[in-house]
């Protein structure tokens, strides 16, 4: 909102006046045709999303003279689509649950102090998290 000398005005209001408008994108009756198509269908993995298309070539003029010959249509062959490079994956954690504890602010700062040590100790960032699960672990029933 702008003030003005103690008036509030909505500035909303100038922008809607100017009747300013987006212009329309080229490809999106395509876009909105295929998003239709694949809201249409099932999800799932076996479900695999349509090719895009390239866009046609420009026609082209026909000539009268013979030596002006379309060329020999040439067989096309189809390049399969490079595979994507396999991801890195972290090795599989053992099976956990999210659970919420409360520590006191005291209880809390101590693993907190704890982890920043083993932080400087080891090279790596290790949580406060991380420190009480091994004293959970240390102290189990």
């Amino acid at each position: 909102m702008l003030r003005s000398r103690g008036i509030v005005m909505p500035h909303h209001h100038t922008i809607i006046e100017k009747g300013l408008s987006m212009k329309k994108n080229r490809d999106s009756s395509d876009l909105a045709a295929r998003i239709e198509k694949a809201a249409s269908q099932p999800a799932g993995r076996n479900s695999t999303p349509e090719p895009v298309l390239a866009p046609k070539p420009a026609p082209t003029l026909v000539s009268s003279t013979s030596a002006a010959k379309a060329p020999a249509a040439t067989p096309v062959v189809a390049i399969a689509p490079e595979r994507p490079k396999a991801k890195k994956t972290k090795p599989a954690e053992p099976d956990t649950v999210p659970i919420t504890l409360r520590p006191s602010s005291a209880l809390l700062s101590k693993f907190v102090i704890k982890a920043s040590e083993r932080t400087v100790e080891e090279g790596r960032v290790v949580s406060a998290q991380q420190i009480m699960i091994e004293a959970l672990e240390r102290s189990v029933l």
